[in-house]
């Protein structure tokens, strides 16, 4: 996925080179680019990059998921503030309110962050699990106990 709390994703993928070229052959802008560009010469193989293996079977395509701008918003700084609680070894968040925008959103992303926490833990990641035991000492239910665990706030307003 594109935004995740896992250490690491490894995604594999086969591509038929010569279904990507007649799809780009027939659209117009394609094919201005390709009469554009020089002829790349074709080497026919005796062998396949791939296993001959009959029981192997690729797995059923994914659809790609794409994300409105909001969400990468949210998702994008969630992960990365999970990212930096886990490696710095620390125990939450500290964040002054003062009522503005930025202040707001510091802590709508960190709820954020704590809901996608909490949906890896229904998956059985076991690394997240770990790390939220280390943070935490438990096991939390559901975001908002987490977010009591780990978020810490006081008002800070300004005269202006």
């Amino acid at each position: 996925s594109q935004f995740s709390l896992s250490e690491v994703e490894v995604l594999t993928a086969a591509l038929d080179l010569d279904q990507v070229r007649n799809m780009r052959a027939s659209s117009g802008s394609w094919a201005v680019q390709a009469a554009e560009s020089r002829n790349v010469p074709r080497i026919e193989v005796p062998f396949d990059l791939t296993s001959s293996d009959p029981w192997l079977k690729p797995t059923k395509p994914i659809s790609p998921k794409i994300l409105l701008p909001e969400e990468e918003i949210a998702y994008g700084p969630a992960c990365w503030l999970w990212d930096y609680l886990r490696r710095s070894r620390l125990n939450g968040f500290f964040l002054p309110l003062s009522g503005g925008a930025d202040s707001s959103s510091t802590a709508a992303i960190v709820y954020v962050m704590c809901q996608l926490i909490i949906k890896e833990l229904q998956n059985k990641n076991q690394i997240v699990e770990d790390d939220v035991k280390r943070i935490v000492g438990f096991i939390p239910s559901d975001p908002k106990q987490l977010a009591k665990e780990i978020f810490f706030t006081c008002f800070m307003g300004t005269k202006n």
